[in-house]
């Protein structure tokens, strides 16, 4: 007999002699989860591409569960509080608060099923320092369930500091709804992704224009960074890393693409590719704000003129990443996911450079390998534009961040155009967890 609290599934074994089988039943319990904690975690700074969405992801799995198994389990421990512990230092943090807040989340777990709503916040660097905003935050949950597999429950709540120091107010309060809508701009209220789709706007005549290839933001700072734009039918659709995706029109006559409603950032206006089209070629496009340019190889560069270094250190501003952003390394041990690189140049006569300034003015010097020490693809540079108002100045490697692929130890390694014999190396640690 099987109890009521536990779900019956059973193991075939082998063939018998005779030809039979046996099937046994075994017991297996329902899945719970353990006490969540709430917590705000970074998502953005300085610049914010990022889509708001509830949604339970399994960081041991590195997936988004949908079975409504976990969800009822993640729901119910909701609903008996949530703990607040970061937040208590101010003594304002009850019993009350804490199981307030749970059911609040349980009530968005619950609603989002059916309403499917999702919230974007797109500012570019201008924005972000004219609202006096450096960092943008997602409010989540973490908890563990039964069967061991540690969980995230991602919200469509989010808040702004004007610095990185992780906000100690909750979601709801003062604080927080004033802190996304200071100085200038105060109309940050975010906008549901549209429903339904609306047809795209006619294609319109013009000289010819290939679109398609893979183009990058710059800084990468998200999965709605990186992307491809390939020909469907008529017309083109654009598809970043994190999934997203919408047709595109041609208007080539204005050189530039034009979305319909399926774009998330219709509604704020945000409707077309700007291209950016040199000798017949598009090299890039602007969208947001932001300038996307396409990815090509590089071609070997002449060594550099000036100084020749003779020697170099190489450092991180964190020696451990997190796998992921969804990762409790990150969510809630707090492990930069975009630690800054540091190169400090010593040079031949006599000179030297410090930490920041060498790479970015002599990046066309400045080889940065990520891959030779890194044999299991664990790490990769993230490279920003030398000035953002001119994007021809090309690149310099300013962070380093996780591929997402596993976890272990990589190297970070440099070397110099006019100086092959110099070379640094850094030791970086992938981790999941808290390990």
């Amino acid at each position: 007999m099987t109890d009521t609290n536990s779900r019956a599934f059973g193991t075939l074994s082998a063939k018998y002699p005779d030809e039979s089988y046996v099937w046994r039943i075994h017991d297996r319990p329902d899945i719970t989860a353990g006490k969540a904690t709430g917590t705000w975690i970074k998502v953005c700074q300085q610049l914010c591409n990022k889509l708001f969405k509830t949604e339970i992801v399994n960081t041991s799995t590195n997936r988004t569960e949908t079975s409504t198994e976990v969800r009822n389990a993640v729901s119910a421990t909701l609903e008996t509080g949530v703990e607040l512990g970061a937040f208590s230092a101010g003594g304002s943090v009850t019993a009350e608060t804490e199981k307030t807040t749970g059911t609040t989340m349980s009530q968005e777990l619950s609603t989002s099923s059916m309403t499917g709503s999702e919230t974007t916040v797109n500012l570019s660097r201008e924005e972000m320092e004219d609202i006096d905003v450096f960092a943008v935050w997602q409010w989540v949950a973490t908890t563990r369930l039964s069967n061991g597999n540690d969980i995230v429950l991602t919200t469509v709540q989010y808040t702004c500091t004007p610095d990185a120091r992780m906000p100690r107010y909750l979601p709801g309060s003062r604080d927080d709804i004033q802190a996304c809508r200071k100085n200038k701009r105060q109309d940050l209220t975010p906008v549901d992704t549209p429903q339904p789709v609306a047809p795209l706007p006619p294609v319109t005549a013009g000289r010819s224009l290939d679109p398609s290839g893979s183009f990058q933001h710059t800084p990468v700072q998200n999965e709605w960074h990186t992307g491809r734009i390939t020909q469907e039918g008529s017309g083109y659709r654009w598809t970043n890393q994190a999934g997203a995706s919408w047709m595109l029109a041609a208007d080539f006559a204005n050189n530039r693409l034009q979305t319909g409603t399926d774009n998330p950032y219709y509604q704020q206006g945000i409707r077309t590719f700007d291209l950016i089209v040199s000798n017949g070629t598009v090299n890039g496009f602007s969208f947001g704000g932001g300038v996307y340019m396409r990815i090509t190889a590089q071609a070997p560069q002449a060594p550099a003129a000036g100084p020749v270094p003779s020697s170099a250190e190489l450092k991180l501003q964190s020696d451990r990443l997190p796998m992921s952003r969804t990762d409790p390394a990150y969510t809630s041990y707090g492990l930069d996911l975009f630690p800054a690189i540091y190169l400090t140049v010593a040079m031949t006569d006599g000179s030297s450079d410090n930490g920041f300034d060498y790479k970015k003015a002599n990046a066309g010097n400045v080889v940065f390998d990520d891959v030779s020490g890194d044999p299991y693809d664990l790490i990769k540079v993230v490279y920003w534009d030398v000035d953002a108002n001119n994007p021809s100045l090309g690149k310099y490697a300013a962070q380093l961040t996780s591929t997402g692929r596993g976890v272990g130890t990589a190297s970070l390694s440099v070397s110099f155009r006019n100086a092959p014999g110099v070379t640094a190396s850094v030791p970086v640690t992938v981790v999941s967890n808290s390990n």
